[in-house]
């Protein structure tokens, strides 16, 4: 988009789910984030090309795995309640890529 808001490119599909939290990969080709679909109350973590192509979905597990962040060295590290009770959340970690 322009600074004046003209010329839009939506990236994600509403349809999907609902897109939260996106970073940039650390060499600018992709954004990761998390998405709620509107039948599951969990979330998870995609990644996708800035042209909005690709779209993979990273995590599954009926858990909340949110508010992703890419490092330089290849690992994406995300808070979530898995492995504990529902709303006790800790950071995870894992690398892209490998």
């Amino acid at each position: 988009m322009n600074i004046d808001g003209s010329e839009q490119v939506q990236v994600t599909d509403a349809k999907k789910g609902f897109a939260l939290n996106p970073r940039w990969s650390p060499d600018g080709t992709k954004l990761i984030f998390q998405s709620s679909k509107k039948d599951k109350k969990d979330a998870d973590l995609y990644v996708i090309d800035a042209d909005g192509n690709n779209l993979t979905q990273l995590t599954i597990n009926k858990s909340y795995d949110g508010q992703p962040y890419w490092t330089t060295d290849g690992y994406i590290y995300f808070v979530s309640d898995r492995g504990n009770d529902p709303g006790n959340y800790q950071i995870w970690r894992f690398k892209y890529g490998v």
